[in-house]
């Protein structure tokens, strides 16, 4: 496989290096050789390097310290590190490496095989996602460009006009382009998007051609550079359109896999058997999951603790391809990496041949259900985001590369957006993960699900009981109706359990209830009940001074505050909007 990718070895015992080296150079791949950590540093500020493939155990600078340099010098460059399975166990140095940045980890003794292959894919990623086309009619602007970016660790590929131009697009698979605005700009950048749409456009421009640049990105240009410009301006905008381009190119495939079984979704009420609700915010939530069940796109569930996340998950499984499948689930919260790492990759002993099968593996085919995504540490990020993007992965401790064949569900009880923009979370992870999002409301905002829901957990556990209960008291449903319930579907359930086993009447009544309930009602009556207003009040004073008192005593639910105040829904945001209440 004829190419001119530079691997830089780093390993301290010339006859290991010289064996790689043959290894690699059969390959096709040009090699530079390092015994230490600082040559190696030195090799890679002077040359084009695509891969370092160092040994954890070097002179000077070892592996760690020279994978932490060499992202400071040239962050695009991809590391695998070499090491032993006892460093692993003993150290958890992979875990360390992968946190770091490094691309991949090879357990020594190492398989030719696999070492060929780890280099083949970090370098096919690299041209996959990093490889850029310069279109500029002065050959010292693309020289000087050139350089640059393959500094950087970019793929360059030249052109002095756009008939050439054209030709490369059709023929390479290109990420970005730079054009000069003056090789035919706007005709050049139009042609591009109809050859290959998802290509990155940058203009250089010159002063009084700015307006050409405007109206170039009202035709799908990324963004522009002036003359003259600096490096850190072309970098800066360069790898913000890189990143953006890999984001599209990813969410655009599973968003039109949704779009494509739309329209073969069918009603499916019947199938409805877990869910419990008959809100409008509910039945908007059913809808939706319906909607996407078809298609395997990735989902993502947002809720408070206890709103029915799972059960989504589950009738989401339930009525898609994969009903018949796996539904593995794994929660992420309070769980240490080591442990989290082994339950979703599996665990391989090469020395016993013992084999821990992980829920990756335990799901294929199937539906894997991601809990409280928001907890995933870095490390765990960086891994799930290739096992997405690769659709592969191995287990602890072995060197087979497994196929990941899953439908993921993902969940969370934060506002993930935040997380996210915090930099608490990979945004490039999050846009895989969040294809479809669906947000269940809280249990306060739905308060006409809590009669069902009492109706369907009373059915439940008096069966469980062996106990013969008619229903709930007109106080009790009352009470159990006003409540705020913080903890949701989960707390309600807990509390209808508790009075089937404590009551001693045919009848729950609010004698049977806890005490906090009962207690929460009395107060709200006696501070939230009334409204004091004051003769001579204006009628749209009063009217504003009630609606805000009966928001607040339904905690911001405007389907109960219409209800109570015996109107419309439609006619209360009205109000809501004109008296500007929140």
């Amino acid at each position: 496989m004829p190419n001119k990718h530079t691997i830089l070895i780093v390993e301290e015992h010339e006859r290991t290096r010289l064996a790689y080296s043959g290894i690699l150079s059969k390959e096709g791949y040009e090699v530079l050789l390092a015994d230490d950590g600082e040559k190696a540093l030195e090799l890679l500020k002077e040359n084009k390097v695509n891969v370092i493939l160092s040994d954890l155990k070097v002179p000077r600078l070892d592996g760690l310290q020279l994978l932490k340099a060499s992202k400071l010098i040239k962050p695009r460059v991809g590391v695998i590190l070499l090491m032993s399975f006892e460093t692993i166990e003993s150290e958890n140095m992979d875990v360390v490496a992968m946190e770091n940045g490094a691309y991949d980890v090879i357990i020594k003794p190492i398989e030719i095989i696999t070492l060929v292959n780890t280099i083949r894919k970090a370098i096919d990623e690299q041209a996959l996602k990093y490889t850029v086309l310069i279109v500029d009619e002065e050959e010292s602007v693309r020289r000087s460009l050139s350089k640059m970016l393959s500094v950087e660790g970019y793929e360059v590929l030249l052109a002095d006009g756009g008939e050439k131009a054209l030709e490369i697009l059709r023929e390479k698979n290109v990420c970005l382009m730079l054009l000069d605005v003056k090789v035919q700009g706007l005709q050049l950048l139009k042609a591009s998007k109809l050859i290959k749409p998802d290509v990155q456009v940058i203009l250089i421009v010159s002063h009084g051609t700015v307006e050409k640049a405007v109206e170039a990105m009202k035709n799908g240009a990324y963004d522009f550079i002036e003359r003259p410009f600096d490096e850190t301006t072309i970098m800066n905008v360069i790898n913000k359109a890189i990143e953006t381009q890999s984001l599209l190119r990813e969410t655009k495939l599973l968003r039109e896999q949704l779009v494509l079984h739309e329209r073969a979704v069918g009603s499916k009420r019947d199938r409805h058997i877990d869910i419990i609700g008959q809100s409008d915010a509910m039945l908007e939530v059913v809808k939706l999951a319906e909607q996407v069940a078809p298609s395997q796109a990735p989902v993502l569930i947002q809720g408070e603790n206890g709103t029915g996340k799972e059960t989504i998950a589950c009738f989401i499984q339930k009525t898609g391809q994969r009903s018949d499948k796996p539904f593995i689930k794994i929660s992420f919260a309070n769980v240490p990496d080591s442990q989290l790492e082994c339950d979703l990759f599996g665990n391989e002993d090469i020395k016993t041949g013992k084999t821990i099968k992980g829920c990756l593996e335990l799901a294929n085919k199937g539906t894997l259900f991601l809990d409280e995504i928001e907890e995933v540490s870095p490390y765990l990020q960086a891994k799930l985001l290739r096992v997405l993007q690769e659709k592969t992965f191995r287990r602890q401790g072995g060197n087979k590369v497994l196929e990941s064949d899953v439908s993921i569900i993902s969940s969370t009880n934060s506002d993930f957006a935040s997380v996210v923009n915090e930099k608490k979370f990979r945004e490039d992870l999050y846009y895989l993960l969040n294809i479809v999002t669906i947000n269940i409301p809280p249990l306060r905002e739905r308060m006409g699900d809590i009669p069902p829901l009492i109706s369907h957990f009373l059915k439940v556990y008096k069966k469980k009981q062996n106990k013969i209960i008619d229903g709930v008291s007109e106080d009790a449903l009352d009470i159990l109706s006003n409540y705020h319930w913080p903890g949701n579907i989960d707390e309600l359930k807990n509390v209808i359990q508790k009075a089937v086993v404590l009551t001693q009447d045919r009848v729950i009544s609010k004698n049977d209830l806890l005490e906090s309930i009962v207690k929460y009602d009395r107060v709200e009556k006696v501070e939230e009940n009334g409204v004091f207003i004051p003769i001579g009040t204006k009628l749209e004073e009063m009217e504003k001074e009630l609606i805000k008192k009966t928001l607040s005593h339904a905690h911001g639910n405007r389907e109960k505050t219409a209800r109570i105040l015996g109107t419309s829904e439609r006619t209360l945001y009205r109000k809501i909007d004109e008296y500007g209440l929140k």
